[in-house]
């Protein structure tokens, strides 16, 4: 038998465990998401970024949420997406959805035909 007051396998963890009774609510799976519109070079403001709070990892709901936001709904699929990994970092297509989590990420949204978007580098799904 063990000795008294050495832990085991069997006893329970020191830290308090909290069991979720439900669903994740929407506040506790929200994330904040940082966007700006790039001119036809790419180019923009610091100053011109917008906050707004997401609740979906859906990439198709962050795109048409962000057409109804910059006023472009039915413009919502002419639009490409981007990361960029710093501030000084190239620009890269989303194409897939957010992450779980809710940590920020901050998007470039770009239209489609403008030299930017020409000059964008898509992974090779072949490789």
């Amino acid at each position: 038998p063990p000795k008294p007051g050495r832990v085991t396998l069997v006893d329970p963890p020191a830290q308090l465990i909290r069991r979720r009774r439900g669903p994740a609510t929407e506040r506790e799976t929200e994330r904040v998401v940082r966007f700006v519109r790039a001119d036809e070079s790419g180019e923009f403001e610091e100053s011109e970024w917008v906050s707004m709070r997401v609740s979906s990892n859906s990439l198709m709901h962050l795109r048409l949420t962000l057409a109804n936001r910059l006023g472009q709904n039915r413009d919502a699929l002419h639009t490409t997406i981007c990361v960029r990994a710093g501030a000084y970092a190239r620009l890269s297509p989303l194409l897939v959805d957010l992450p779980i989590g809710n940590d920020r990420i901050d998007v470039v949204v770009v239209s489609h035909g403008t030299p930017v978007d020409d000059e964008l580098k898509y992974p090779c799904v072949d490789a």
